[in-house]
């Protein structure tokens, strides 16, 4: 049975919905009649580091210093925001402004200090990917000087931006110049013996044709047959280009409207399985509360309420499917937005540093569990979930507004005995658990 299915049964034979904390909250939460074997469930954690966080200058080097750092919030795949020599001519600071495909950004260093980035952060069991921008260059690019031919133009002959866009900063390029594509796939398969990297986030992959992804894949893996692709796309079509995962970009609007009170449990819920029942076999989707665009764009407030709703939703993102993502931003204390173009030392909160690493035990300590079967709970205000495998069980709970609210166990956990994911505590789970405003719950056995 299809999970929209399920979940529309859900509705019509759910009793009243939970909506406080009063005697009348006596019903336990509908379940559906036939629950979902879920394909697979990831371990993988990813955090996106910004090298611009670390300073005006030697940042590689520094990233490689904060590796323990970083590995402590339980990530095992470094996603590198790009680190190539960027424009200067009509640029505004953006690192997706690439000036040479080949070269390190001088401010951060010089290719043996990346070569030793990717080399320490594999000594710590990290795979590593760098962000690759296909569908445009910079201004002042040694490719506009010399090939033209290999850019977009108007029909006075001039290069353009990507049309649809703002990115006035960048020159479009023309995929229909083979030589271009040829010289693009060059460039890419570079950077696996210059800096030993294991795959590649990729910009923008919209942008590109599907059949340029397929050749330079194809080249990619010719030369390592593991190369781990991942695209900044929420399409389908890509996997069959041979793309491992795709953003879940569904997800992240779904979730901030959840907090915002702009959609129900049960929508988000759906829209959220809707995306993962969607993929191909052996196929993952990217999950995060936050990133760097959405950071740059909107306040945790303005996406969540506060830090700790964020953090709420950040365990939405950890154990509703998916592989989950951590930027940099997460793991720093700031009010308004942050953008990702400027250069400066930031200070990283060690209290974020281990709510990170607490959620992360938790989806490393589950992970059989979300193999299992899947159960959804219409639970009032809160997102309620649990899976089954075998005798072995996983129930989330989370509280996405600002208000205290009870929500009725499910009855084939109450008063059975359970391991609290987040402090490892053990204890039977009572008839009806309390939740204060933006409070969770992860509990295994």
């Amino acid at each position: 049975m299809k999970i929209q299915n399920i979940l529309l049964s859900m509705m019509a034979v759910a009793g009243t919905l939970l909506t406080g904390c009063s005697d009348d909250d006596a019903k336990m939460p509908a379940n559906p009649t036939e629950p979902v074997a879920v394909k697979d469930a990831s371990n993988d954690i990813i955090y996106e580091v910004n090298p611009r966080y670390y300073g005006q200058s030697n940042c590689l080097a520094a990233v490689s210093a904060d590796l323990d750092r970083i590995a402590a919030t339980g990530t095992n795949v470094l996603w590198i925001m790009p680190i190539f020599e960027p424009g200067i001519q009509d640029a505004i600071g953006s690192p997706y402004c690439v000036k040479n495909f080949k070269a390190v950004n001088p401010q951060f260093g010089t290719l043996e200090e990346a070569k030793a980035l990717v080399e320490k952060a594999h000594s710590k069991g990290m795979t590593v990917l760098f962000d690759w921008v296909a569908n445009h260059t910079s201004w002042d690019c040694q490719w506009i000087t010399d090939h033209k031919d290999w850019y977009t133009q108007d029909a006075s002959g001039n290069i353009v931006s990507p049309p649809n866009t703002n990115w006035t900063d960048v020159a479009e390029l023309n995929y229909n110049n083979a030589e271009m594509r040829a010289a693009m796939i060059d460039a890419m398969v570079y950077w696996i013996d210059a800096a030993g990297i294991d795959g590649y986030r990729c910009d923008n992959v919209d942008g590109v044709p599907v059949d340029f992804w397929k050749e330079a894949i194809d080249a990619l893996r010719a030369k390592r047959s593991d190369f781990y692709m991942l695209a900044e796309s929420a399409d389908n079509n890509y996997f069959a280009a041979g793309f491992d995962m795709k953003y879940g970009w569904s997800f992240g609007p779904a979730l901030s409207d959840l907090f915002n009170g702009k959609a129900s449990p049960e929508k988000f819920v759906k829209t959220s399985l809707d995306e993962i029942n969607s993929l191909p076999e052996g196929k993952k989707v990217m999950r995060y509360a936050i990133n760097h665009d959405t950071a740059a764009e909107k306040s945790v407030a303005a996406l969540y309420g506060n830090d700790k709703a964020e953090e709420a939703a950040m365990a939405l993102a950890m154990m509703l499917d998916g592989t989950p993502m951590i930027y940099s931003a997460q793991e720093i204390d700031y009010t308004g937005t942050i953008d990702f173009f400027g250069y400066s030392s930031k200070t990283f909160s060690s209290e974020k540093n281990a709510t990170l690493a607490r959620l992360s035990e938790a989806y490393r300590a589950t992970q059989s569990q979300r193999c299992g079967e899947l159960w959804t709970y219409q639970a009032g205000k809160a997102v309620m979930f649990a899976r089954a495998l075998g005798s072995s069980r996983v129930l989330v709970i989370v509280n996405p507004t600002s208000s205290d609210i009870t929500v009725k166990t499910p009855i084939e956990m109450a008063m059975t005995t359970m391991t609290n994911a987040i402090d490892g505590s053990v204890a039977s789970l009572p008839v009806a658990i309390e939740l204060g405003a933006y409070e969770y719950r992860i509990y295994y056995k």
